[in-house]
């Protein structure tokens, strides 16, 4: 359980670090790339950083979840 929490709120971190650089992202991009093309590029890095951390997460609940079981089962 201990485990657990703290995984939890690594995830929680790793989140509110995503959303503060997906804030400052378009700025930066608009300043290095010019006007327009900043706001489009950081949606795209949203979208994929998204899909990745959903990803991730779901892998590790399945390897959460087979842990579980398997000690339930005598494995």
């Amino acid at each position: 359980p201990t485990a657990i929490d703290s995984i939890a709120v690594q995830l929680g971190r790793l989140g509110a670090w995503t959303e503060g650089l997906g804030d400052r992202l378009p700025a930066f991009l608009t300043e290095r790339f010019g006007e327009g093309g900043g706001e489009e590029l950081a949606l795209q890095f949203q979208q994929q950083l998204t899909q990745l951390l959903e990803s991730t997460t779901e892998a590790l609940l399945q390897l959460l979840e087979r842990l579980v079981t398997d000690k339930f089962e005598g494995k």
